[in-house]
């Protein structure tokens, strides 16, 4: 018996290391609405370092410095930080991982670097640095300790993300020479589950007149488990300013907290032709967003929306004038609009397709930033269907022993010709790059477990993992010739050994009721909460061509060629296929998807298939030295 078939994927336990060492400023600690606690520490000057590193600031000093205020709400869209503010490209910008949100958008420390891959594949326990945000120089000249100059951010563990541990942590640091940084502040993480993350504000208070040049920087990074997208932290609301005081503890900020929600009822993203004339199958009848007051004082607010195709920014709608509410200290407001005043709506062409919700709000008074206050969000009509959102918060996989298969339902409002097959690998503790797997394709699976019902249309039988040098990058299998679908079909995998192939898991949507899974000889509904990241690509040729030499698309990584030669024709076949074989073959063996042999025959130059189920086979002609050439063909 199988024992806990599924698994969410999580971080290996890691070494003990050295705890951080305590903050060095000024700080005050404290969750978002209450004070939490108070803490003063005293910077350690030293009159002969601060002479040296005075001199070599006045030597290198930077020729374009930014100037006050530095902020950032990170709610712009990602994956890296706004280069005018930031040097490194480490941290991803989302609006994915946080929960109990302040405003839209976060930058996210994990264990991966910018391109989405560990820093370090070869060790489970690998520890360490792993990302890191470092500000551009900071004009802080002629400012002295009176003019009251704060940094304060916000910062929440784990979220909907991987917790921090003890050994974990969160750093800030402030730059003293070209290589050398002194930390300023820091928070471990926690061996207890975090249930509820919370954002906490930080207060420090700058007043060592060594920062007061007009190169000033300072860096966040964290310390993590460096072999998977495990240990995260996210950052928001990082504000730089002077003339702020002790009590400067509030944000004073009206923001959105999430853009307007996925319209679709299904699927986040699906082609045009599955969707018009469906609309009332396929869309909500309505779309919510939410605002939020991170001030202490209520704020007069006007908001309003607008929808446009993206392609062509031609608008569909506008409610313009702006409606307006007095909104409350600390609160959120959710919004609501119909559906229907935007959808149906015909495009001038319908290839590529992306309705664009912007939402926007004014206030009446101080508002501390502006970025937030337009958000815009997408639904894409593009060549493939997905219930994933494009974000992988874990990955999850089949583990134990034996034969194991996961299917992943989709349906189909007409018929239409599948080409290719997109999976998110999502590392998290080892490199899996060699392990082999087949992909499949069913028409249906055997759910009743009956023994009837199960029917394969395709496999990629050998086919290896692959891992992008894109964050949330998804590895294209093109099908070598395209299988026509229609009404409900599946696309998934099934292997053999006890590892996981670590899949992208979306945790913002659920795909709960079209995942089941096959162990122990016999198929299952899956309870997994989560939308897998696996995606079937249909739809013309012109849309999506496939070079079938290479099964990963526009990775420049080769992939098993299955078929020795093109040696059988028609492919798809009704009645009887013709072989162009070498005299040599003596045999000819064709194998169903299950490895089951369902013909065999002496070699020959035409064969008699119109017996077969209608499904995927592969054809073997062995020669007199036991070699054989290898084909697959589709049976209709």
């Amino acid at each position: 018996m199988m024992k806990n078939i599924f698994r969410i994927n999580h971080k290996t336990h890691k070494r003990t290391l050295a705890r951080v060492c305590a903050p060095v400023c000024v700080l005050i600690l404290f969750s978002w609405q209450a004070l939490a606690q108070v803490k003063t520490y005293d910077l350690q000057f030293n009159p002969q370092l601060y002479y040296f590193q005075k001199q070599n600031h006045a030597e290198k000093r930077a020729l374009d410095t930014l100037i006050l205020p530095f902020i950032d709400d990170f709610s712009y869209e990602g994956p890296y930080p706004d280069p005018a503010r930031w040097l490194d490209k480490e941290v991803y910008i989302n609006d994915n991982y946080p929960t109990n949100k302040l405003s839209y958008g976060v930058a996210t420390f994990d264990g991966l670097n910018e391109f989405g891959l560990p820093y370090n594949d070869h060790s489970l326990n690998a520890y360490g640095p792993a990302d890191t945000l470092t500000s551009q120089p900071i004009n802080l000249q002629g400012l002295d300790a009176g003019d009251s100059v704060f940094l304060s951010f916000a910062f929440e563990p784990k979220g909907i993300g991987d917790k921090p541990d003890e050994f974990d942590s969160l750093i800030l640091e402030f730059k003293l020479l070209d290589t050398i940084w002194q930390q300023a502040w820091a928070s471990p993480g926690s061996d207890s589950v975090i249930v509820n993350p919370q954002f906490s504000n930080v207060l420090l208070h700058i007043t060592d007149p060594f920062f007061f040049n007009n190169a000033f920087q300072f860096r966040f990074r964290n310390m993590a488990t460096i072999s998977g997208n495990n240990d995260h932290w996210h950052l928001d609301y990082v504000y730089l300013n002077s003339n702020r005081g002790f009590r400067d503890s509030i944000i004073r900020d009206v923001a959105f907290l999430d853009p307007a929600s996925n319209f679709l009822n299904d699927y986040a993203s699906m082609p045009w032709n599955h969707f018009e004339g469906y609309e009332n199958n396929e869309t909500d009848s309505l779309i919510f967003y939410t605002l939020r007051n991170n001030s202490s004082t209520p704020f007069n607010t006007r908001y309003s929306y607008s929808a446009y195709e993206a392609y062509s920014n031609a608008q569909i709608f506008s409610d313009l004038p702006p409606k307006s509410m007095n909104f409350s200290p600390f609160a959120d407001s959710i919004r609501k609009s119909a559906v229907s005043n935007f959808i149906p709506y015909s495009p001038s062409t319908t290839d590529s397709v992306r309705i664009n919700i912007e939402t926007q709000l004014a206030i009446t008074g101080f508002n501390i930033s502006s970025e937030n206050d337009t958000i815009t969000s997408g639904v894409e009509f593009r060549n493939y269907f997905a219930y994933d959102d494009g974000t992988a918060e874990r990955a999850f996989g089949l583990e134990g022993p034996g034969l194991k298969k996961f299917a992943y339902e989709f349906n189909l409002n007409e018929p239409d010709t599948l080409r290719a097959v997109q999976v998110h690998f999502s590392q998290i503790n080892q490199n899996l790059v060699n392990l082999d797997f087949t992909l499949m394709v069913w028409s249906s699976i055997d759910l009743d477990n009956d023994g009837v019902g199960e029917d394969t249309l395709y496999f990629w039988e050998d086919t290896s993992v692959c891992y992008l040098l894109q964050r949330n990058g998804f590895a294209t299998f093109c099908l070598d010739a395209p299988a026509v679908v229609q009404g409900t079909f599946y696309i998934g995998w099934q292997q053999t050994f006890d590892e996981d192939l670590q899949i992208g898991l979306d945790l913002n949507n659920s795909a709960t009721e079209h995942i089941s899974y096959y162990t122990d000889g016999t198929w299952k509904l899956a309870t997994l909460v989560g939308a897998p990241m696996l995606r079937p690509v249909v739809g013309k040729g012109s849309l999506f061509t496939c070079n079938p030499d290479l099964c990963f698309v526009n990775t420049g990584i080769r992939t098993v060629n299955f078929a020795n030669e093109n040696f059988l024709h028609p492919n798809p076949v009704r009645d009887v296929i013709y072989l162009n074989l070498p005299e040599r073959n003596l045999r000819i063996d064709i194998y169903d998807m299950q490895g089951r042999v369902v013909k065999s025959i002496s070699a020959q130059r035409q064969l008699d298939v119109s017996d077969l189920k209608p499904g995927l086979y592969c054809l073997r002609a062995w020669d007199d030295k036991n070699k054989a050439l290898t084909q697959k063909f589709i049976k209709q």
